[in-house]
C-alpha cells in the first residue's frame, strides 16, 4: 500500500487500454486516491512520446505515476542517461500492462510475480491455445513492433533477456504459438511500412475461411490489420491482452473477463 493520494495514470491509449483504464481509476479512486488520467493519442509515435518525457517527466511535481509499458520503457531511459545529473522524478508504481496482465494471469487460474517472465508469459499464450475449439494450419508472425511488448521479459533469474530484434522476439513467439499447438509457424520479417499484398508468402485466397491461417503482429503495427482482412487471413494482435481479444472475436474461446479481477489487484496493492 502507499500512502501517496495524488496520482496520474498516463498511457497511449488503445482498445485495451481505453476499456481497462476507467477500472483501473474507479479502483485507485474506492481505495481513496485522487486519479488523473493523461491519454495520449494512439497514433503517438514512439518519438514523440520520447521527446515528451524528455521535456516534462521532472516537472510533473510530488504526483505517483502509473504508466503503461511505452511510457514507462522512455522514463527508464531518460533515469538511466540522468543518473548523475540529479533530477528530480516522479515515484512510480507498476504498469498499466503489469496490473492487466496479473488480472488475466489470475483468471486463467495462474499468479504472475513482480516481474514479466518468459516462462509465465509462455504460460499464457499456451493455455489459452490448449483451449480452443480450433486451431489454425499455419500462422505467421510479423516482426515489426514485437520488442516493444517483448523487452520488458525476464528470465526466472530476474534479468532481463535483451532481445536484440523484432526476429529474436519472433523466434520465442513462434515458440510458445508451436507449443500451444500451432505446427507450421513462419516469421516474415518486414519493416511497419510493408504492403503485405506485394509478398509471395500472402497470396490471397480465394477461402473465406479466415480461421485456417493467422498473421500475428504487434498492437503498435495497427496499419497491417486492414490489409491481413483482405487476405484473408484472421490478424490476430500481441501482447497478452490482445491476444485475448482477437482469439475471442474467433469465437474459437469466450472473452476472458478479467476486471474483477483487476480491482481485486489494485486494491491489494493500494487498498
Amino acid at each position: 500500500m502507499t500512502d501517496t493520494k495524488e496520482m496520474t495514470v498516463i498511457y497511449r491509449g488503445n482498445e485495451v487500454f481505453d476499456r481497462d483504464v476507467p477500472i483501473i481509476q474507479n479502483s485507485l479512486e474506492s481505495c481513496g486516491h485522487t486519479v488523473n488520467i493523461n491519454r495520449f493519442p494512439s497514433d503517438y509515435s514512439e518519438q514523440e512520446i520520447n521527446g515528451w518525457v524528455y521535456e516534462n517527466i521532472c516537472n510533473l511535481g510530488e504526483c505517483y505515476l502509473i504508466p503503461d509499458g511505452t511510457f514507462e520503457w522512455q522514463i527508464d531511459a531518460r533515469e538511466r542517461f540522468d543518473s548523475t545529473n540529479g533530477s528530480e522524478y516522479p515515484s512510480r508504481g507498476p504498469s498499466i500492462d503489469y496490473f492487466i496482465s496479473k488480472a488475466i494471469f489470475r483468471t486463467l487460474g495462474m499468479e504472475r510475480s513482480d516481474f514479466y517472465s518468459d516462462k509465465k508469459a509462455k504460460r499464457g499464450y499456451v493455455s489459452i491455445l490448449k483451449n480452443l475449439k480450433r486451431l489454425p494450419s499455419k500462422a505467421y508472425i510479423l516482426t515489426p513492433g514485437l520488442i516493444d511488448h517483448m523487452r520488458n521479459l525476464k528470465g526466472e533469474d530476474g534479468k532481463f533477456l535483451n532481445f536484440q530484434d523484432g526476429y529474436h522476439c519472433a523466434e520465442v513467439l513462434g515458440n510458445w504459438l508451436q507449443e500451444g499447438g500451432i505446427e507450421d509457424v513462419s516469421i516474415v520479417d518486414i519493416d511497419e511500412y510493408a504492403d503485405l499484398d506485394e509478398d509471395n508468402r500472402f497470396t490471397r485466397e480465394s477461402s473465406s475461411d479466415l480461421l485456417n491461417e493467422w498473421i500475428v503482429f504487434d498492437r503498435h503495427v495497427g496499419l497491417f490489420r486492414d490489409q491481413i482482412s483482405d487476405l484473408k487471413r484472421f490478424p490476430i494482435r500481441v501482447p497478452l491482452e490482445n491476444f485475448c481479444e482477437d482469439i475471442a472475436k474467433l469465437g474459437l474461446h469466450p472473452r476472458i473477463d478479467y476486471g474483477s479481477a483487476i480491482v481485486d489487484v489494485i486494491k491489494e496493492r493500494y487498498g
